[in-house]
C-alpha cells in the first residue's frame, strides 16, 4: 500500500512540474503583435507602472535608443519632412523623405525627426510644424491600439498630430475620436510597404 502510494504521489509531482513548464514556454514564447519594435507585450495591469516610469525618462536628454522608422498614415499616405522642414503625406514609396529617425525615452515617449535634421512639433496653438532642435514640443506620448495603430500627442500642448485627406498636416486636433481616427492614427513601420494599409482596423 505504501509502495503504491508513493509511485502515485511520484506521478503527480510529475505532472505538476509538466504541466508549469507547458506554462512558462507558453508565457516565454507569446509573439508580439505591434511593429515598434520598442514596444513590449504588456498586460492591463502592468500599464499604469511602464508610463509611470516612462515619465522619468522623458526628462533625460539622451534616449533609451534611436532608430529609423516609417510613418504611414490610415489615409495611406508616408508622412514626409522635405529640406525645407515642410511637413506633407506622400504616396510616393521611393521618396527619401519618407525615412525617420525615432528617439524613444522609455516606451511611450518618442522624438520623430528628419534623420539629422527637422523635428517633428506641435506648437500651443495646435499648428503642426518642425523645429531645428528638440524641445519640449517635439516631445510625443505614443500610444496604441490593439490592432497596433498609434497616435501621437504631444506631450507639452496635447494636441494629436493628423493629416487632412489631401494629405496636408491637420492642425489643432484636441484628441482622438471615431470621426477623425483615419486622420490620427499611424502605424510605425520598420520597412515600407506595397500594399495600401488603410484597411486594416
Amino acid at each position: 500500500m505504501l509502495v503504491n502510494l508513493f509511485f502515485l504521489s511520484a506521478i503527480m509531482c510529475l505532472m505538476k512540474t509538466s504541466f508549469q513548464n507547458d506554462e512558462t514556454t507558453i508565457q516565454i514564447n507569446k509573439p508580439e503583435v505591434l511593429l515598434d519594435p520598442s514596444l513590449q507585450d504588456r498586460t492591463k495591469s502592468k500599464l499604469k507602472i511602464s508610463i509611470k516610469n516612462d515619465l522619468l525618462y522623458k526628462n533625460i536628454t539622451t534616449p533609451s535608443y534611436t532608430t529609423t522608422v516609417f510613418l504611414y498614415s490610415k489615409l495611406g499616405y508616408y508622412l514626409t519632412i522635405n529640406e525645407s522642414g515642410n511637413i506633407m503625406g506622400t504616396l510616393d514609396t521611393k521618396s527619401r523623405d519618407i525615412f525617420f529617425e525615432v528617439e524613444s525615452y522609455g516606451v511611450y515617449f518618442k522624438r520623430f525627426r528628419k534623420p539629422n535634421s527637422w523635428y517633428i512639433a506641435i506648437d500651443k496653438l495646435g499648428i503642426i510644424k518642425t523645429r531645428k532642435q528638440g524641445r519640449k514640443d517635439t516631445l510625443f506620448r505614443v500610444m496604441y491600439n490593439d490592432a497596433g495603430w498609434a497616435y501621437f500627442q504631444n506631450d507639452a500642448t496635447g494636441f494629436v498630430l493628423g493629416l487632412q485627406q489631401n494629405g496636408k498636416p491637420k492642425n489643432k486636433i484636441a484628441n482622438v475620436t471615431l470621426r477623425n481616427r483615419k486622420k490620427t492614427h499611424f502605424l510605425i513601420l520598420t520597412r515600407p510597404v506595397l500594399q495600401p494599409l488603410s484597411t486594416i482596423r
